[in-house]
């Protein structure tokens, strides 16, 4: 986060945290230039739009703090704040993945279950912030869902479904 970004936040928590909005005096140059290199691994925003200093700032008043935002709460904001992006994300990717094995009859999934699948991942997306969102556009899952009603057949609720080596039990010669 550049220096400027820092008084950004800074000016923002002021603003925002209207019952110690006068404690909120404003950073100088060289308290912004520490602050920077403290909070080196936090984003600066796309296109100047605040749209990361929104966030922290949200996720560190949700807190309820007593007292004044530190660094720490702001570094913490920011690692939970990416932790629950960096989940998100993990967790699409593999949905994707199986999605494809599926699609590439690697897999099989009866058509209930491609729902559940879909469902989940749309969870995923939805709990992404919009900027985020913004790189990574929703998927299209029709043909995924739509091939599960021709491929295959689901097996009535109840029913034995016996292995594929057969009566295993007169192989083995094991009485019943």
């Amino acid at each position: 986060m550049k220096p400027e970004t820092c008084k950004k936040l800074w000016e923002t928590l002021g603003k925002t945290d209207k019952a110690r909005q006068n404690k909120y005096t404003p950073l100088t140059q060289e308290e912004a230039e520490q602050w920077s290199n403290y909070l080196h691994n936090i984003p600066d925003d796309p296109k100047n739009n605040n749209y990361y200093i929104q966030l922290i700032v949200s996720t560190i008043l949700s807190k309820e703090l007593l007292v004044i935002p530190t660094l720490g709460h702001i570094k913490t904001a920011w690692e939970e704040i990416s932790q629950k992006i960096n989940t998100a994300l993990d967790h699409m990717g593999k949905i994707e993945q199986r999605i494809q094995r599926i699609l590439n009859n690697q897999e099989t999934m009866e058509h209930e279950m491609r729902q559940t699948l879909v469902n989940s991942y749309l969870v995923h997306y939805e709990s992404l912030p919009g900027e985020v969102k913004k790189m990574y556009p929703k998927r299209d899952f029709s043909e995924f869902l739509e091939g599960g009603k021709t491929h295959e057949v689901a097996r009535n609720r109840g029913k034995r479904v016996n292995s594929p080596l057969g009566d295993w039990r007169s192989m083995m010669v094991i009485p019943e």
